[in-house]
């Protein structure tokens, strides 16, 4: 082969190899954003559908206590996978009923500003927890049934185990384009050396 020929075999091979690494950041890229797209999504409908609940049983039942208490207490901290909390607290911000240990993960000054009362929440709000943990919050305003009463609901989501899918799945991806680097450079030297060591020399 030329040396000519031989050049424009390698500037080739160079392009093919950018073109590759192009396309392997622009696929992670996008199933990175797509991941947690899908993560984000589905915890902010699980929060928005467990304060739909709490309404539900405010309105229906607004004097029934035992059923709210069975809800906030009860069925939340029986949950194995889902870590989250539930508080409720009257308009003069005392808390009447809350998951138990929900005040060492996040006390009600750390959640943001409640939404009204006729709106449904659509995003929670990320922050870091007491203990540095990753939280997801909620917090909206609930009337009750007569109008007489209004009362806070703060809802707060442990995210700590998202965090750490995200956190894998960047290093995994990070192995992924390297190995695709050393992969495609081999390629390119596998067909590039015989070539060279043919070329004669001057």
């Amino acid at each position: 082969m030329s040396s000519s020929l031989l050049k424009s075999a390698e500037q080739a091979l160079v392009g093919g190899q950018n073109r590759l690494k192009s396309l392997l950041n622009l696929i992670s890229g996008s199933l990175y954003w797509v991941l947690v797209s899908n993560l984000e999504r589905e915890d902010n409908q699980f929060m928005a559908d467990e304060i739909y609940v709490l309404r539900t049983i405010l309105k229906e039942r607004p004097n029934d206590l035992g059923a709210l208490r069975e809800k906030v207490e009860w069925e939340v901290a029986a949950r194995r996978f889902e870590k989250y909390c539930m508080r409720i607290l009257n308009e003069q911000g005392h808390v009447l009923i809350e998951t138990p240990g929900m005040e060492a993960i996040a006390a009600p000054s750390l959640f943001p500003e409640s939404i009204e009362a006729d709106k449904m929440p659509e995003r929670g709000e990320k922050r870091k927890g007491h203990v540095g943990r990753p939280l997801l919050l909620m917090a909206v305003w609930e009337v009750g049934d007569s109008g007489a009463q209004i009362f806070l609901h703060q809802v707060v989501l442990d995210i700590s185990y998202e965090t750490a899918i995200l956190s894998n799945y960047r290093r995994n991806m990070a192995i992924l384009l390297f190995l695709g680097t050393i992969i495609s450079a081999a390629f390119s030297g596998a067909i590039l050396i015989p070539h060279l060591l043919d070329c004669p020399r001057a």
